[in-house]
């Protein structure tokens, strides 16, 4: 064996760590990245399987009433919701949510890949996710990952 290999190393002091402030940023932008493709994804999924078009840009606001959940469902599994309520009352978004969260439990999901109904609720901007409103749209995303 040869014992004229020689590694040279560089000092710890010369290395060069990033401050915290940078770390957060660098997790901040790949979090806020990675929830905006989740959703765009989850929408492309959406719109492809059901035929229909989200109806607005918003994320959210597009899945609120939970029609067009309960549509996906019924593409998925045939009469897996046997009512869609199409009034625009907070009791028929609630319905529907409901209803479209039972038909995914009855297609095996367990309750930790479920968003709940509070998730989809708000208006507003998408937020990004380090707030409580990007958790929440996190959460759908997961149900719609697991659903898909």
């Amino acid at each position: 064996f040869n014992n004229s290999v020689r590694v040279e190393c560089s000092p710890v002091g010369s290395v060069s760590w990033p401050s915290r402030a940078e770390m957060d940023q660098r997790r901040s932008t790949t979090t806020d990245n990675s929830l905006a493709d989740a959703l765009k994804e989850s929408q492309r999924w959406i719109e492809a399987v059901t035929g229909k078009r989200f109806a607005h840009e918003d994320f959210r606001q597009s899945l609120s009433d939970g029609i067009l959940l309960c549509e996906l469902i019924n593409v998925i599994s045939p009469r897996s919701v046997r009512r869609i309520n199409r009034l625009p009352t907070t009791y028929a978004f609630l319905d529907n949510l409901k209803s479209f969260l039972q038909a995914c439990k009855s297609l095996g999901l367990e309750g930790s890949q479920l968003f709940d109904t509070t998730d989809l609720q708000g208006k507003g901007r998408q937020p990004g996710p380090a707030t409580e409103g990007g958790r929440k749209l996190r959460n759908v995303a997961i149900t719609l990952y697991w659903l898909g």
